[in-house]
């Protein structure tokens, strides 16, 4: 089994190689050999996905957060960048390379296809709007795809989300390739069928009154429900259980790197602000 894993991984390298430009930076190539390695010499593809998700989420550990990441190629490509991660791209490119080490199908292709797969919508990227920008859709879209499941409500979460979404047609300029009023229309039809659709999470006061907080597994993903109005998830991070605690491993802010808070989930979510509650999304093996 290990030679024939030795020599995916060999395939794996020279296709990488040979497609440089799609990465856009010599070190994720170096960081991609390390997940695989990792992955050869701990046999992860035995293990459930939710454990092989943990152990390539908390290998980013020490990795610089950096954020859109996804807005810098002009045109709307499968785009891969290891070096830096944002709270969405860590959560991406570990469930990618999860699911890649669990059919042990380490191609670079392969890569490709599955990170088009989850990134945008139907796993079709046709352009800029066919990408799910808005992390609630990002959720219903990957468990329709039987790749994860909201269990937000299945835990006792009892509030709906938002019906007035419209963060980024409000603020356009915040996004590069937002460049005409035919693109804002366009998104503004994405967001006017997010605001249809009842979605549930939970609430800050729920955690604790509720025990809901015991109910969450380690690797599940946890999202920030945002006190913003016309946003749905202000922050996306991954439950790391320590100890019967759950903590948060996630990409937070610039000038930051990938770490597991010092705070409790049930602390953290306290002093939030800009957060109203979590939704809790787990994988499916």
């Amino acid at each position: 089994m290990k030679k024939i894993l030795i020599i995916i991984l060999l395939v794996f390298y020279q296709s990488v190689y040979s497609q440089i430009d799609y990465l856009n930076h010599e070190a994720s190539l170096d960081i991609c050999k390390s997940k695989f390695d990792l992955a050869l010499s701990g046999s992860l593809h035995e293990k459930p996905i939710d454990e092989i998700f943990i152990t390539i989420a908390l290998s980013f550990i020490g990795t610089d957060y950096e954020g859109f990441v996804l807005e810098k190629p002009e045109n709307e490509e499968v785009f891969i960048y290891l070096k830096g991660l944002d709270c969405v791209s860590l959560i991406e490119n570990s469930l990618v390379l999860s699911r890649l080490i669990k059919k042990q199908d380490l191609s670079f292709n392969s890569y490709l296809r599955e990170l088009e797969y989850i990134r945008y919508r139907d796993g079709k990227r046709e352009d800029y709007f066919s990408r799910l920008h808005y992390f609630s859709e990002w959720i219903e879209n990957n468990e329709k795809k039987g790749i994860l499941k909201n269990v937000s409500n299945e835990l006792g979460g009892k509030n709906l989300l938002t019906k007035n979404i419209s963060f980024m047609s409000n603020n356009s300029k915040l996004y590069p390739k937002l460049k005409s009023n035919e693109d804002i229309l366009s998104l503004k039809e994405t967001e006017k069928y997010l605001n249809k659709r009842d979605v549930y999470y939970i609430g800050k006061e729920q955690l604790v009154s509720e025990r809901i907080i015991e109910k969450i597994e380690d690797g599940d993903l946890i999202a920030l429900v945002a006190s913003d109005t016309t946003l749905d998830i202000t922050h996306t991070t991954i439950a790391v259980k320590q100890n019967g605690t759950v903590h948060l491993l996630h990409a937070s802010k610039p000038g930051t790197k990938v770490q597991i808070t010092e705070k409790l989930l049930t602390e953290y979510i306290k002093n939030s602000k800009s957060a109203k509650g979590i939704m809790v999304v787990r994988l499916i093996d």
